[in-house]
């Protein structure tokens, strides 16, 4: 099994990919934003400081959207706000 880590900064905002993920980390080395696979689906989660906030991923079960809180959906050009 080949095992390789790239990433362009060795702390801070940086850009990571390894054999399970793409992943984002902000100034304080907490996970950011993650493309990979969840549920044996590809996946794009949302995080917090390392800590899930949300998920958009598809499995065999379908397309799933996920929250830890309410969902907003803004569109500002006309005011328009869903929530």
């Amino acid at each position: 099994m080949t095992r390789t880590l790239f990433r362009i900064a060795k702390e801070g905002r940086r850009i990571e990919r390894n054999s399970t993920a793409l992943t984002a980390y902000n100034s304080r080395d907490g996970e950011a934003i993650s493309l990979g696979q969840y549920n044996d689906g590809g996946a794009l989660l949302f995080m917090d400081n390392g800590s899930l906030r949300g998920s958009l991923y598809g499995d065999s079960n379908g397309f799933h959207l996920g929250n830890m809180a309410g969902v907003y959906i803004k569109y500002t050009e006309y005011g328009l706000f869903l929530k």
